[in-house]
């Protein structure tokens, strides 16, 4: 199978999903995909967070020579090796504290939505049985 068949059957299981979801509401899904967006960001920056931090750990005479690193130390007060590298690391923790809490906040999300959307869907199936059901017996009650 071809990337071009892959594709299409990718974007045919998006449409289908779209037409059943389109009813429940716009502004969710699109919610749900900005959630999703936020945590794919930040996901990336704890994860690129680190590395930082295990170059400060490895040379901290490097970083105090780049330009980077002194632009950084000019808006600080002087640091030693050992502070700069706990102040790194406390950066590296918060942005990797932050990065889990949009994790979790994105789990939240998704499931809201997608239990509302099962709810909204088993609903719906009722509804069109009882419809059709009465459209069975009664006709005369189905027709416009």
């Amino acid at each position: 199978m071809g990337l071009k068949e892959k594709l299409a059957g990718s974007t045919d299981i998006l449409r289908k999903l779209w037409f059943l979801a389109r009813p429940y509401g716009l502004a969710k899904p699109v919610f749900v995909l900005f959630v999703i967006l936020l945590q794919g960001t930040l996901q990336v920056a704890g994860v690129t967070s680190v590395f930082p931090f295990l170059a400060l750990a490895a040379d901290p005479d490097s970083f105090r020579a780049s330009a980077l690193g002194s632009r950084v130390l000019t808006n600080l007060p002087p640091l030693s090796n050992a502070q700069l590298l706990m102040l790194a690391g406390l950066l590296s923790i918060v942005v990797l504290v932050l990065s889990n809490a949009a994790n979790l906040l994105s789990d939240y999300v998704r499931a809201r939505y997608a239990h509302g959307l099962g709810h909204w869907l088993r609903r719906l199936k009722v509804w069109l049985c009882l419809k059709i059901t009465l459209c069975a017996w009664q006709p005369a009650m189905c027709v416009r």
